[in-house]
């Protein structure tokens, strides 16, 4: 099973499933940002919701500081494994930057999440990590990666760090130890949103991750028109 994984086209590998622009941008709009001071977004793709995250960055600075005034705002890091997608994310904040006259408070890591995650758990000597993964976070938002591929290397101990919560286990899917992972890395009364797949409510093979996620805190759904 695991090699027939591996052998799939790109996009099925890695579970991406790019979020529409408007989507992204009525999602972001529906949360409260004023006191929200770090933002994770840890499968950005080409950039969804980064964008719409500093376009609302840019609205509460002009609104309170007056057009193109720095950003005072702290920090928003967004993770992608696929380098083509992290660059056009990167390129659409340069155009923001330019746009807006002022650089655009936003952290890039390219590379595998669970890797990053592995590293901050070990505490591994990481400079990537030093001053953007090592601190948690009021936010984290996204389209984690659904039914993709998790590397070998490192597969084993995903799962033994990742695959057990309260006694249930969980899933060994991506957007299931996505979720996990990231629950970790929220503050004290953080939000975690994200777009997942229907399979979350209504398979068995779930429940530990369903057990977990409503004993760890408030839960609301939000059904996605098709």
């Amino acid at each position: 099973m695991r090699k027939r994984k591996l052998e799939r086209s790109k996009k099925r590998q890695r579970g991406q499933f790019m979020t529409p622009r408007a989507l992204a941008r009525s999602i972001v709009r529906s949360l409260n940002l004023e006191k929200v001071d770090r933002i994770l977004e840890p499968s950005c793709g080409d950039g969804s919701f980064v964008e719409a995250i500093l376009e609302v960055f840019l609205e509460e600075n002009n609104a309170s500081c007056g057009q193109h005034e720095p950003l005072e705002r702290s920090s928003l890091v967004a993770v992608e494994l696929d380098a083509e997608l992290l660059e056009k994310c990167k390129q659409r904040v340069a155009s923001m930057s330019a746009a807006n006259g002022q650089e655009m408070p936003c952290t890039f890591l390219q590379g595998d999440f669970f890797q990053f995650f592995i590293n901050r758990s070990r505490l591994v000597e990481d400079d990537s990590l030093q001053n953007s993964l090592r601190e948690k976070f009021d936010l984290i938002v996204g389209n984690p990666p659904f039914g993709g591929s998790f590397d070998p290397k490192i597969e084993d101990e995903l799962d033994a760090v990742l695959g057990k919560r309260l006694g249930r286990k969980i899933k060994k899917e991506t957007y299931a130890f996505f979720i996990v992972a990231c629950m970790e890395m929220l503050r004290p009364g953080g939000k975690l949103i994200f777009i997942c797949s229907d399979s979350l409510l209504t398979i068995p093979t779930m429940t530990g991750l369903r057990q977990y996620l409503m004993e760890s805190g408030g839960v609301t759904l939000h059904l996605l028109e098709e």
